[in-house]
């Protein structure tokens, strides 16, 4: 019960503006009086509490060891809703470290045993992050099944956070389905419910959802103006869980309106912001860090990340994706245009297959481009005019014909 207790004071302190110190110190004293007493329980209950103390922290592994070490202790005594809160736990803390199918496989779990339980309010919180891990995992279809159910249930039984957390992920699931209407609608939803519910890293998140939307619908000035805000209140509420990202995306900005010194800025500061190594990028815009690098004389770091990421990307076919893209850019600054070609027609049936129209406009686009290079003006004229058809089909089922014209 003394362990318990201190447990519970340690939430209260965690939950509190200023209270991490003395969450960490009651927690140091709840586990060394578990370990003296062989209360098995009271230890994972207090490794888990010192899971979301390193989450607090914003130190992801220390997160996730000891998240761990709860679950395989939870598993070990047979407590299944005690397993089912670490693994929804394990669940958010694997996002930050970008290990998508763990995310998907851990939420898929924990989903499980709260439907059996009857808890369908947590199990719809890890319905939504295993509807974010299938979108990064290139399922965006099942991505968008997992979330619009989710999201209903959150509207039925009024949740504000879980209509929050589910629109900022539609937004981002149907502008990799291509729907961008749709996706401005959910992303300014959920701006406009994460200020309301005033998660801080959840707000973050919501405006770098938004702010990549529009850069992709080409509102360029406006995404910068998002993204800034985002960086800002990362910055001034401790709440930047993807560093990366933010420089990712203005590098991203500025290749597409072709000033690449300032895109080549920013792609340096999106390696020193991507400290860790085995980190998948949150951005899926590499190839424009990897030609910006390219173009300001980093030739060795441009080569280094793309190979970073052809070690890591594993079976992930959405970050593969990106991967092809970056090869070939190496591909073509190398004057092997055959190479390139080849590399880009695989990224072009992959991003067909996957179903991301929004990717394979702008492949046909520089397709087009490359066969203009070789003098084939056959293939080169039909990858142009597949492309015009597409983005013209992308720009139709929009309401702001502001945006729609711009794009």
């Amino acid at each position: 019960m003394e362990c318990l207790g201190l447990n519970h004071l340690a939430t209260v302190y965690l939950n509190g503006a200023q209270g991490l110190p003395q969450a960490l110190a009651l927690l140091e004293q709840a586990r060394r009086l578990a370990e003296q007493n062989e209360d098995r329980r009271g230890v994972a209950e207090t490794e888990w509490n010192l899971s979301l103390a390193a989450i607090r922290e914003l130190n992801a592994n220390l997160a996730c060891l000891h998240g761990e070490q709860a679950l395989a202790t939870a598993r070990q005594l047979g407590h299944l809703q005690f397993v089912a809160r670490c693994l929804n736990l394990l669940a958010y803390v694997y996002t930050q470290l970008r290990r998508w199918e763990t995310v998907g496989r851990y939420a898929a779990e924990a989903s499980q045993i709260y439907a059996a339980a009857g808890d369908r309010v947590l199990e719809a919180d890890s319905q939504r992050v295993f509807g974010w891990s299938q979108a990064y995992c290139g399922q965006p279809r099942q991505s968008l099944v997992t979330l619009q159910t989710t999201l209903r249930f959150s509207e039925q039984i009024e949740n504000i956070w879980g209509q929050a957390e589910c629109a900022s992920r539609l937004a981002h699931t149907w502008r990799e389905l291509g729907h961008y209407g749709k996706a401005i609608s959910f992303a300014r939803q959920g701006v406009k419910q994460t200020r309301m519910v005033g998660h801080p890293a959840m707000r973050v998140l919501a405006l770098c959802t938004w702010g990549s939307i529009q850069r992709t619908i080409m509102a360029l000035a406006a995404a910068q103006v998002t993204l800034f805000e985002a960086l800002s209140a990362a910055t001034e509420q401790g709440a930047n869980l993807a560093p990366d990202w933010f420089p990712a995306e203005l590098c991203a900005i500025h290749a597409e309106a072709g000033d690449w010194g300032q895109a080549h800025r920013y792609a340096r500061q999106t390696l020193q912001a991507r400290e860790d190594g085995s980190l998948l990028p949150m951005a899926l815009t590499g190839w424009y860090e990897t030609e910006a690098l390219l173009r300001g004389g980093d030739g060795d770091q441009a080569r280094a990340e793309v190979a970073r990421l052809g070690a890591i990307v594993g079976n992930n076919r959405r970050y593969r994706l990106i991967l092809l893209r970056s090869q070939a850019v190496v591909a073509q600054w190398d004057g092997a245009v055959d190479e390139a070609i080849r590399l880009l027609q695989a990224a072009l049936t992959l991003a067909q297959e996957i179903g991301l129209p929004g990717e394979v406009w702008p492949i046909l686009g520089e397709l087009g481009r490359l066969y203009g290079e070789q003098a084939e003006t056959v293939q080169a004229s039909a990858a142009y005019r597949e492309a015009a058809a597409l983005s013209q089909q992308l720009a139709q089922p929009r309401d702001d014909e502001a945006l729609r014209a711009g794009f």
